[in-house]
């Protein structure tokens, strides 16, 4: 409705500080660099939250619950922080945080502080930053990626027999081992449907990222998904998230192929379940799919869920449905020498039932791993 009075809407002038509640059992301290996790809670950065600024003060909530306490932070400001090896052409370069306490010219694109202004004159690798907040991330700085989708459009695989890869105008590759394979979503906002053609044949279709990304600084995959039509039997699998995509169209094609990979941080679906699982291995230990207690909707829109999976510097995986922390006490792990990219995956053997997904969005990233 148009207003039919003055409005009122208490405009800050002040771009510079702005509050957050904070996350349980965290520490702040002042200046210390903060983020955002999935909940929307402050916390010290680690490389898989949104950095938001600096903090503006200490505020211990180390006893408390989640936005018992809250915390200013600086949004906006040019600032000295120490760089190892500074020079002054980083000028102009972009700078992420690695910690809470610590830059590289290398990152996150959510670890994304700011540019060098210049080299500190009066001290050694030390630079002056200016805050995001004057100027955002972009595909076009260096030390970063991301690979990102969003409705569309779709290059569609579609062919019979033969494996077929199609390079999408997000960067993502599209797969399939015969059927309909990747298409277009003719949805209102699009997305990507995962869809077979044809019952008691081995079948498969992907959407994925060439794995590329450092497990060491942290890397990100972020998707509204889910599965619109499940399987009459266990001969269908879907998983998506993170895996260092050393699989082949052969291991992808097969409803334990990719399970079998080291390095993976997946959720994971059974054909004919509901039950939405989440697993890892790092090469030492693999944490078989384990139930997550939330469940797939195949009803169109409202079935949609928004998964998180996110791997620290240290190798610790976390995985968020719809923003809540799943699984939280069990422990899951990448190794920190991985090279990561994103995939989902539908497969099925025989059956008599063609299992169907869609993908509304996918956002892969993390460190470029060079500063090119």
């Amino acid at each position: 409705m148009a207003l039919t009075a003055n409005g009122n809407l208490g405009v800050m002038p002040d771009q510079k500080l702005r509050q957050y509640p904070v996350a349980a059992a965290v520490h702040i301290y002042r200046d210390g660099i903060m983020g955002l996790d999935p909940a929307g809670m402050l916390k010290p950065f680690v490389p898989g939250d949104e950095l938001v600024g600096l903090a503006y003060e200490e505020i211990d909530n180390s006893a408390g619950a989640a936005a018992a306490k809250k915390c200013r932070v600086r949004g906006e400001c040019d600032f000295p922080f120490a760089l190892s090896g500074a020079a002054n052409l980083d000028a102009g370069r972009a700078v992420y945080a690695t910690a809470d306490d610590a830059i590289a010219l290398i990152g996150h694109p959510d670890a994304f502080l700011g540019r060098v202004l210049h080299k500190d004159a009066d001290a050694a690798n030390s630079v002056i930053v200016r805050m995001k907040n004057v100027n955002r991330w972009t595909p076009a700085d260096t030390g970063a990626l991301e690979f990102l989708f969003i409705g569309g459009p779709v290059n569609p695989t579609g062919q019979a027999g033969a494996a077929a890869d199609f390079v999408q105008p997000s960067g993502m590759i599209a797969s399939s081992v015969v059927g309909l394979g990747v298409t277009q979503a003719l949805v209102a906002g699009g997305g990507a449907d995962l869809t077979f053609d044809a019952t008691s044949e081995v079948a498969d279709a992907s959407l994925r990222t060439p794995a590329v990304l450092l497990a060491s600084k942290g890397v990100t995959f972020h998707g509204i998904l889910h599965a619109t039509v499940l399987a009459a039997d266990t001969s269908a699998e879907f998983d998506w998230g993170l895996e260092t995509l050393t699989d082949t169209a052969a291991s992808r094609a097969t409803p334990t192929g990719i399970n079998a990979l080291t390095d993976i941080a997946l959720f994971n679906m059974v054909g004919n379940a509901a039950d939405i699982n989440a697993q890892s291995d790092n090469g030492t230990t693999d944490v078989a799919p384990t139930d997550t207690t939330v469940d797939n909707v195949v009803t169109a829109v409202t079935g949609e869920k928004e998964f998180h999976v996110i791997v620290r510097p240290s190798g610790a995986v976390e995985f968020w449905i719809d923003r809540v922390r799943v699984l939280a006490t069990t422990t899951f792990a990448v190794a920190t020498t991985a090279l990561l990219g994103g995939i989902v995956n539908m497969v099925k053997t025989v059956g008599t039932v063609v299992p169907a997904m869609r993908i509304r969005k996918l956002r892969v990233c993390g460190a470029a791993g060079v500063q090119f």
